[in-house]
This record gives structure tokens, sequence and C-alpha cells, in this order.
């Protein structure tokens, strides 16, 4: 059976023009809701990414605060190094004065005494106003000691036992000459020696008292007796001692 379209030719003009103009309406429909959906998207991603780093600035700003103070605990702790730099150093070249002293007291003949000591630590800074003992011009000795007694011997024993003390070396004698004093022929001399800074830091200075352990291992060759307290002043002699920078005043 035959079709028969009775929509007259101008209706159906219409309908197509109507469908024409739907379909191009709808895609921009369509385009402008998925600019919407992505401007929607993209913007919430934006404001997670600021907030994200809104949160990282403040984590960054503590951290600052963080290591602004750790800063801190490393200055102080190169003030400290560099202290205990300085600290070592001075140590490392101290002399320990009340050691020596002390040997030096203890291997003293009894039949001498002293009127001056004179010394000073190498490389320490010595005094502008510091003199050289009596004789001792020309002599390199860190330690000069000044003194009388009555017999050649008795240097010659006193210089032996002044070379077993540890923080001693190179004793030599300067001068010896003989005087007259009150009316008796005495020996003035006088006696360097260098300074052994590593003995004498490795051997603490102790007080040679009851309990306590004595002077270094010195053992006295054979000749005058000698004691601790023996070497200072004998009986109607005058005894003094005087210092340069260093350690001995």
């Amino acid at each position: 059976m035959p079709i028969v379209n009775l929509v007259p030719q101008e209706e159906r003009q219409r309908e197509l023009r109507r469908q024409i103009y739907i379909f191009p309406i709808a895609g921009a429909v369509l385009l402008v809701a998925a600019m919407g959906g992505s401007y929607l998207y993209f913007n919430s991603e934006l404001s997670n990414k600021q907030s994200e780093l809104d949160s990282k600035k403040q984590l960054n700003a503590q951290l600052s605060k963080d290591v602004a103070e750790i800063t801190k605990y490393d200055e102080l702790k190169n003030q400290k190094q560099n202290r205990q730099n300085a600290v070592t150093n001075l140590y490392s070249q101290r002399f320990r004065w009340s050691r020596t002293l002390d040997d030096i007291s203890f291997v003293m003949p009894s039949d001498s005494w002293l009127i001056s000591i004179k010394g000073n630590v190498p490389g320490a800074v010595t005094s502008s106003t510091s003199k050289p003992a009596a004789g001792a011009a020309d002599t390199t000795q860190n330690l000069i000691l000044e003194g009388y007694t009555y017999e050649m011997d008795t240097i010659a024993t006193m210089m032996v036992r002044l070379g077993l003390i540890p923080s001693l070396k190179d004793v030599v004698l300067i001068k010896a000459e003989k005087e007259d004093m009150g009316g008796r022929l005495v020996i003035h001399f006088s006696v360097g020696a260098n300074l052994n800074q590593a003995a004498s830091n490795a051997n603490p200075a102790v007080a040679p008292v009851a309990g306590e352990q004595g002077p270094s291992d010195v053992t006295p060759t054979t000749g005058t007796t000698t004691s601790p307290t023996t070497g200072r002043t004998t009986t109607g002699s005058t005894t003094g001692t005087t210092g340069t920078t260093g350690g001995i005043n």
C-alpha cells in the first residue's frame, strides 16, 4: 500500500530548520557545561594546592625557627671547641715550676745555697725588664741558678744531680769564681739548664709531705747527704730567689 505524507511542504521545511538549530544549540550547551565542570574541577584543585602551599609555608617557617635555634648551638659548639683548643695549647706549653723547684731543693747539697733562680718557659713571652744572670749574657739556657758554695766538688755533685731531674736537661756550668765572704773563701757559681716541658707535664707536682708522693725519682749521687728540706739556707748564710716572666717570680 503506498505511503502518503500528508504534512504540508512548508511544515516539513520548518521542522528541518528546527532540527538544524537544535543541534548547534545542544552542542553549545554541552560545551558550556563541560567548560563549567572543568572550571569547577580545576578551581577545586587550585584551592587544594593553595591550601597545601600555605601549609608548607607554615611548616617551612617553623623549620626555619628550628634551624635558627640549631645554628645557635652550632655557634656555641664552635666557641667551645675554640676555647678548648686554646686551653689545650696553653696546657701543652705550660711548665710545672713548683715541681721543678721542689726537685732542685731536694738535690741541692747542704753546703751550698742559692741567691737567685731565673728562668723562662721556651716560647713564652718574656718581660722586657728581665735581666740575665751574672755571667750568662751569652747563654741560651732557660734556667739559671746562681749561688755560693765552698768546694768545686760540691758544684760537680750538684750538676750531676740536676741532670737527673726529669724536667731539666743540658745542665752546664756558666761560671765558678772564688770570692771572699766575711774572711772566708767561697765559690760564686752560676749553673744553666734547659727546661723539659714534656717531662714536667708528665710528672704532676705533689708536695713532699707526709702521706703524699715525694719529688721526682731522683737518686742523689755519692757525696753530700741531702734531704727534701736541705739546699736552701745553711747556718750563717743568706739565700734568696728572683725570677723572670715564665713562671718564677
